[in-house]
């Protein structure tokens, strides 16, 4: 296989599948004038591929390169003794150019593989074939692509006849061939549920190798499922890099490849760059959504066809969008394909991206679906029982879930976009019915698009929400006693001292009770406070709990004058108008008991206790309100005392 043929074009052999009419005249001629001229280059292997159409097809003047020489005068030199790699007779895989048996390195004990030339007829290879230096190009290539996802070489050494054997790591695997055509063997092997993503997770590793060696310079020519090799834990080998061009070797002329994978220049003899393996890779994809090559056909003449038209149909179950990539790929003219093999794989990715963004927001939809119906519900809260709310919080979790994550794989994905919505506006609606007005807010600013007239609800709704919270803020305030608390305690100190102090001083003073003392003390008391008031007004009017207190003490002071003025008036005896005093203030300390402190109650039992005492025992009227005075007061400065934990 690849000395050129005197054989001249005949088209002696019809269009195949419908060919003839789907093509017009013009391109007909096209494709029959470049196989014309062809033909003597392809020629001789019609018979093999009519037998094996997956079989490589091997460049007829792979003699111009001089690096099989070098590699052959290398291995002489560096060549070790013989009992350092035992070879078995056991074959791994057979193929057109090369046998692989199984070999163990002795110094390691490592299993490996070895690729050396197999029998013909009977004889084996000379060591210096076109056949062995080509093996050992092989192995130069290969060699230098230190990549996961190619194999790596151990060793290159020779036979005791001197024929190179290429020393290889042992893949325990098989080719991707037989995954392909066995879904159920990749399900129970892998626990791949989706056999087309794992697939593709593949691909894109094949994909790296690629771009990989485009950047050693080296150009593979051959990829096709039977050349990657999946290991035993889902590793991916790309294989037999044997008619790969590196950058010293011709790029156009010979042709080389498997005809059902072979891009148009291939065929048609036009230079070969890393478009070519571009679209190898796409012939790879297709196989992997159609089930065979891109252009397989029973004859040699019917796939050369194939592949100068390169117009192979996508299956109509393949995803359009995954049926664009390929067909990209596939492209007759190379501009059109991606630019490398990276590209291709981020394209892929891409789409993977897009594929799992659907799925995650179909599954989100149909959680949205029984969350409207529930929320529906839920707007009358005896409809729900329990379990039913507890569902409703679990449904808009998991579709909003579900709906953000399809946007972080594919941010332009509106069908997620417009199913989140949906899903935050019927939150929103539920949490306006709570007179959740924060939450409510805070699931709006997650909206992408709100309805503005919905938009303007739940701001109107929040700034009302804020407005009674401001307003029930403001009461806490003017009812907390902790506003101006020490000021309010240092004040109730001093006026302690003075109130619960003035009723012995007067005993000591004078025993009798005189109207003009009786009507001057509650105005001292007055001023005094007024006084205070007026110093520390900032701190004792801060709010209006202090307002209230000290009002109703001024009020206190004020009603006793009043009262004194009213028995004086009535021509009362001053001792009996002093005792009934003691009853009014009581009653007034009672009354702040009830609306600002009721610790107060003390204060008020005690002065009902001292208006009683004095009643019996006038003589000792002095003493019992002055006892009252501490209980009134005691109380308080107990309560206000000031506190490191100003909360408490």
């Amino acid at each position: 296989m690849g000395e050129e043929s005197t054989e001249r074009w005949t088209e002696d052999e019809p269009w195949s599948d419908g060919a003839d009419e789907a093509v017009g005249p013009e391109t007909r001629e096209k494709v029959e004038a470049t196989l014309a001229q062809r033909w003597p280059a392809l020629a001789s292997y019609a018979e093999t591929v009519a037998q094996r159409p997956s079989e490589t097809i091997v460049p007829a003047d792979r003699m111009r390169t001089t690096a099989g020489e070098r590699a052959m005068a290398a291995v002489r030199l560096a060549e070790a003794p013989e009992q350092r790699l035992e070879v078995a007779e056991d074959v791994l895989g057979v193929g057109g150019m090369s046998v692989v048996r199984h070999g163990l390195q002795v110094a390691l004990d490592r299993k490996v593989a070895v690729k050396e030339l197999p029998e013909r007829e009977g004889a084996k290879p000379a060591a210096g074939t076109i056949a062995s230096l080509e093996l050992l190009q092989e192995a130069r290539i290969t060699g230098r692509l230190e990549h996961p996802n190619v194999v790596p070489i151990y060793d290159l050494v020779l036979d005791p006849a001197g024929r190179p054997r290429l020393v290889m790591k042992r893949i325990e695997g098989v080719r991707w061939t037989e995954l392909m055509e066995n879904p159920a063997a990749v399900r129970e092997r892998f626990g791949a549920q989706d056999a087309l993503v794992w697939h593709l997770g593949l691909f894109m590793q094949v994909c790296h190798a690629i771009h990989f060696a485009h950047g050693r310079g080296v150009i593979h020519r051959d990829i096709k499922p039977d050349n990657v090799m999946i290991g035993a834990y889902g590793e991916v080998y790309v294989l037999d890099w044997g008619i790969a061009l590196t950058e010293d070797a011709p790029r156009t002329g010979s042709i080389a490849g498997t005809p059902p994978y072979m891009a148009p220049e291939m065929m048609e003899g036009r230079p070969i760059t890393v478009r070519t393996d571009v679209y190898l890779l796409g012939g790879l994809l297709y196989e992997l959504v159609a089930g065979h090559p891109p252009h397989d056909g029973r004859s040699l003449k019917e796939i050369a066809r194939k592949v100068l038209l390169s117009r192979p149909p996508i299956p109509p179950d393949v995803d359009p969008d995954l049926g664009a990539i390929i067909r990209r790929a596939l492209d007759r003219d190379p501009s059109e394909r991606f630019a490398d093999a990276e590209t291709f794989r981020r394209a892929i990715q891409e789409y993977l991206e897009r594929r799992e963004a659907r799925a995650l927001t179909h599954a989100a939809q149909r959680d949205l679906g029984r969350f409207e119906e529930l929320a529906a519900l839920a707007h009358t809260e005896a409809s729900l029982d329990g379990d039913e709310r507890a569902e409703l919080h679990d449904l808009f979790g998991a579709c909003r879930f579900g709906f953000r994550a399809a946007l972080a794989r594919q941010p332009d994905a509106e069908e997620a976009r417009q199913g989140l919505d949906r899903a935050l506006e019927t939150m929103i609606e539920l949490e306006l019915a709570r007179e959740n007005v924060r939450g409510a807010k805070a699931l709006l600013a997650e909206m992408h698009a709100p309805r503005p007239d919905f938009r303007d609800r739940v701001n109107e709704a929040a700034r009302s929400n804020e407005a009674h919270r401001r307003k029930l803020e403001r009461i806490a305030f003017h009812h907390d006693p902790r506003v101006a608390n020490e000021t309010r305690w240092y004040v109730l100190w001093f006026l302690a001292i003075v109130w619960t102090a003035s009723p012995l001083v007067h005993q000591l003073v004078s025993a009798t009770t005189a109207w003009t003392d009786e009507l001057v003390r509650p105005l001292v008391y007055c001023v005094v406070l007024v006084a205070l008031m007026a110093f520390k007004r900032e701190a004792l009017a801060a709010n209006l709990f202090n307002r209230q207190l000290w009002g109703g003490a001024l009020t206190l002071f004020a009603s006793e004058w009043v009262m004194t003025l009213g028995q004086w008036l009535a021509g009362m005896d001053p001792e009996v108008a002093a005792i009934q005093d003691y009853a009014v203030r009581g009653v007034c300390v009672g009354f702040l008991a009830i609306f600002i402190e009721p610790i107060l109650w003390i204060g008020a039992v005690a002065s009902a206790v001292a208006f009683l005492t004095a009643t019996r025992w006038p003589e000792q009227r002095f003493v019992a309100i002055s006892v009252a005075n501490v209980f009134i007061m005691a109380p308080l400065l107990w309560r206000w005392r000031p506190r490191r934990d100003a909360t408490r």
